[in-house]
């Protein structure tokens, strides 16, 4: 399966950007003048990132955690680096394995390019390339604290280099939740569930509780946003994220760990659309069955608001003579609804893999078959090679103290981490 499949929009401006890390700048004059041959330079910035945090700076902007960012830091250099934004009007598509070992759609020209600066500094990282839009998007929004379309729009094409000192944003915090959903909508495919109408009022922003969210990977809306779990169990969805002046409650979940049928969340995903400028949100027929779905089978019990909610949506969605049936049958009546919804649509009910979302096993009707996950056992023992470096931890993800931790040097360069317990990671 790809690991970026959409096809770009042959309307859609072809922006692309070229980063050279401190180690590569040797070559950069022979890099700079190809870039120009090939592409429509728009703009180029000249960026200092503070040393402390490098690594959290790398795991933004790349999307996910690893241990090789300690050694790409090292090797590439925490010294200022030139990005260059270019245009390509002729930018042909095409599916290429990237370092991850995923296939991807990617720009050849673009793809093509990076080869040849990494061959020319003989190095397989030290020159980085966007190499699609949704690339792009991450990319420049991590860099520059700004979507595609606003540097589009406000930023001057004269190819000109300014000078950035910066970090990513979020590192420092969030300056508002309207920022947060900006830059996500750049970054983290995402709906929020529920309880969205007046979430961006700052009047209203202090009275709503956990914000839920269906987010593409956890990971990645992590490594993004600075948000820290509250707790190491594997299944457990609950963090905190610093925004404004407040600590903010998130509850992350994720097609696969069993909140609803792996397909229905990956399609309310993908059938997201934004409101209010910055917060996308389920499709008005997602909304209403993620909502009787979340009110029948995850609660013992459907509150006075969800019965209210499905009366006064029902209609908008051509569901005939709401209010009758349900006055006639009840809840006997919803458990149908659902039923046939999700029969209709070829999804199932799901066992959830966290003890803590409740499976109303009572409130399942018609003939949708129930999802059993398989449980991962990845968090009981996990063993991570990096440069220099093996760890093999044990018992990860249960709720116990670091009760036994040894570490082997060899050489002084070689290290072997053996952990027992909830182990803290530590630099190299």
């Amino acid at each position: 399966m790809p690991e970026n499949d959409s096809s770009p929009n042959p309307n859609e401006r072809q922006i692309f950007l070229f980063l050279l890390w401190e180690a590569s700048r040797d070559k950069e004059k022979e890099i700079l003048e190809d870039i120009a041959q090939h592409f429509t330079v728009l703009k180029q910035y000249e960026v200092a990132w503070p040393q402390a945090n490098w690594v959290k700076h790398l795991e933004a902007f790349y999307g996910h955690f690893s241990q090789v960012w300690i050694a790409k830091a090292r090797r590439n250099g925490t010294g200022n680096f030139r990005v260059v934004i270019v245009e390509d009007p002729h930018a042909t598509y095409d599916y290429r394995d990237n370092m991850r070992g995923m296939t991807e759609r990617v720009n050849l020209n673009i793809y093509d390019a990076k080869k040849r600066y990494r061959t020319l500094i003989k190095s397989k990282d030290k020159v980085h390339s966007s190499v699609n839009l949704t690339e792009t998007r991450h990319n420049l929004s991590i860099l520059l604290d700004m979507s595609l379309a606003d540097f589009l729009k406000n930023v001057k094409p004269d190819g000109a280099v300014e000078y950035l000192i910066t970090t990513p944003p979020g590192e420092k915090g969030w300056k508002s939740l309207s920022h947060l959903f900006y830059i996500l909508n750049e970054t983290v495919p995402y709906v929020v569930m529920r309880n969205f109408e007046s979430l961006l009022d700052p009047q209203t922003a202090n009275g709503h509780d956990d914000i839920d969210l269906m987010v593409s990977d956890r990971d990645l809306f992590v490594s993004i946003t600075g948000a820290t779990k509250t707790s190491s169990k594997p299944t457990h969805v609950g963090h905190l994220l610093q925004v404004g002046d407040r600590v903010v409650k998130l509850d992350l979940r994720e097609p696969g760990d069993g909140y609803y049928d792996p397909a229905f969340a990956k399609d309310m995903i993908a059938r997201g659309h934004v409101i209010g400028g910055n917060l996308r949100v389920p499709s008005q027929e997602d909304h209403f069955f993620s909502l009787l779905y979340h009110a029948l089978i995850h609660k013992t019990a459907v509150s006075p608001d969800y019965y209210t909610f499905f009366a006064a949506n029902a209609s908008a969605l051509g569901i005939s003579d709401y209010a009758n049936r349900f006055a006639k049958d009840g809840d006997g009546y919803l458990k149908g609804l659902l039923a046939e919804w999700l029969n209709r649509k070829g999804y199932s009910y799901c066992q959830p893999l966290s003890h803590k979302v409740g499976f109303n096993t009572l409130n399942i009707a018609g003939k949708p078959g129930v999802v059993a996950l398989k449980k991962s056992h990845a968090h009981l023992c996990s063993v991570d090679i990096g440069l220099n470096r093996f760890k093999l931890h044990l018992l990860t993800g249960i709720d116990m103290p670091n009760i036994f931790r040894i570490q082997i040097r060899l050489g002084g360069i070689f290290k072997i981490d053996l952990c027992l317990g909830d182990v803290k990671e530590i630099g190299i």
